[in-house]
């Protein structure tokens, strides 16, 4: 559980990152968020493309994979809980 928040953390400070070098840039291009509507959605893209990069990376798919087995180490053959 940990090790999956920690990788959710990562994800979040990554898209933080990813925002502030977006606005950044739109500043230097002389260009600036208008409403907070275009700053919500920078937000969301922003977060939809580091998480979609941590959904799509190893450490998340063996970190999912190790949740799963604990996950059906709690089921007896048959599917009955243990």
């Amino acid at each position: 559980q940990g090790d999956y928040l920690a990788l959710l953390r990562q994800a979040a400070r990554d898209a933080l990152d990813l925002m502030e070098q977006r606005l950044g840039e739109r500043a230097a291009a002389g260009a600036r968020v208008e409403t907070l509507r275009e700053l919500y959605n920078l937000w969301v893209e922003c977060n939809e493309e580091t998480y979609g990069r941590m959904l799509r990376g190893a450490d998340y798919g063996a970190l999912n994979g190790r949740l799963l087995n604990a996950l059906l180490s709690c089921y007896r053959p048959g599917g009955v809980p243990a």
